[in-house]
């Protein structure tokens, strides 16, 4: 009789799974988490022994099921009752990724705010190394740029900063470990200077348009550019944005304090254009339209419509400039809008998703300049390297 019933609600789970696969995919809930859709993995010999079509096999069923925003609203509350209340704020324990782009920090909730608490894993020595790496293979003539960027808690109340690691230090380390043939970029300094104003979000963990102007005033200097005047353009805002922390914070009280993204139209002329690309299975290079700003989205993906593993931008108005390559993460997308203005070109390459050969970019686009752009979290993760070394 246990057998039985065993199976019978074996049998009913099941069944339910499957009918929740059949339902419309809940898209809006997805949506919410600043991404896309997870798509049907690729099938072959390379993904099944790799373990990428298990994992992406995964993410494509939690995704692409039916009243989703149930069961995720559901273990947000359970994880809600988690963590551990301080006298600084609630730490929460991240026991996984919450971020293709940091190594699973912890996070701390407070002032209405959510941050990624920074703990270096000395990685910085092998970081300098793949891009001394780029500095030893490139043409001489092509000058290699890197910018780290700091994140929110860096310049929070040195009550909160100081359960982190040092940033500066982190990132004064990575830059001391460069060859003379990369030129650093401190875009700290910048953002230290305007640490009072709106240049990160409070449930993202990504920098403000405002904020990514600061890093492209700080990369203006170093590179000898006239920056372009946030006067000149006129700001729009999005209202009610709750960033990508917002869901791994375990804290629904946040939902009260939404951010808003403050965006600026440098392309109200409509002279820029975005082109994607991606790499299929074939490994056949395949392109399709993309947007400087997305309009259809009301969260980070609104830059670029969200990460790509290739963009191109290109600037009718400076049809004689230079053209930069940008190897980056997803803090480059609202960086984006603001240094095409000092290009006829920018292309964009993002080494976590780009499986082509960088050389073929070099050869077809002969870039006169290239940026690394990272956040700091993306420096320190073991294993980041690793794939800045794989495109090139």
């Amino acid at each position: 009789m246990k057998n039985k019933i065993i199976i019978i609600v074996f049998a009913a789970i099941t069944a339910a799974a499957f009918t929740l696969l059949l339902l419309p995919a809940d898209e809006k809930s997805v949506e919410k988490e600043n991404r896309a859709l997870a798509t049907m993995a690729p099938l072959d010999e390379d993904t099944v022994f790799s373990g990428k079509f298990a994992e992406g096999f995964e993410n494509y069923l939690s995704d692409n099921v039916g009243f989703r925003s149930v069961f995720t609203g559901f273990t947000e509350w359970l994880n809600s009752v988690k963590g551990v209340d301080s006298s600084v704020g609630k730490i929460v324990y991240a026991d996984s990724h919450h971020d293709a782009n940091s190594f699973g920090s912890n996070l701390l909730v407070t002032d209405n705010s959510v941050f990624e608490v920074f703990m270096n894993n000395n990685c910085e020595r092998e970081y300098a190394d793949a891009i001394n790496r780029y500095a030893s293979k490139l043409d001489k003539n092509i000058n290699l740029y890197s910018m780290l960027i700091p994140t929110h808690l860096e310049f929070s109340e040195p009550i909160y900063a100081n359960l982190q690691d040092s940033q500066r230090e982190a990132i004064d380390s990575i830059y001391s470990g460069m060859s003379s043939h990369v030129k650093t970029v401190d875009a700290y300094k910048q953002l230290s200077a305007h640490k009072d104003e709106y240049i990160y979000f409070r449930t993202d963990h990504h920098w403000t348009p405002l904020g990514a102007y600061y890093g492209y005033l700080a990369f203006c200097e170093t590179a000898g550019k006239k920056p372009v005047s946030i006067g000149s353009y006129n700001s729009h805002e999005i209202d009610n944005f709750l960033g990508y922390l917002y869901r791994f914070a375990q804290e629904p009280e946040l939902a009260k304090y939404p951010d808003k993204i403050v965006w600026y139209d440098t392309n109200e002329n409509e002279t820029i254009d975005a082109s994607m690309r991606y790499v299929d299975k074939k490994k056949n290079i395949v392109p399709y339209d993309g947007s400087l700003f997305d309009k259809g989205k009301s969260n980070y993906g609104f830059f670029l419509g969200s990460d790509h593993p290739f963009v191109l931008l290109e600037n009718s108005a400076n049809p004689t400039g230079k053209t930069l390559l940008i190897i980056k993460d997803s803090y480059a997308n609202c960086f984006a809008p603001w240094v095409i203005n000092n290009y006829h070109r920018v292309i964009m390459i993002d080494p976590r998703s780009y499986t082509a050969d960088l050389s073929g970019v070099l050869d077809e686009f002969e870039p006169d300049e290239i940026l690394v752009l990272n956040y700091i979290f993306a420096a320190t993760m073991d294993g980041y390297s690793d794939l800045l070394e794989d495109l090139y």
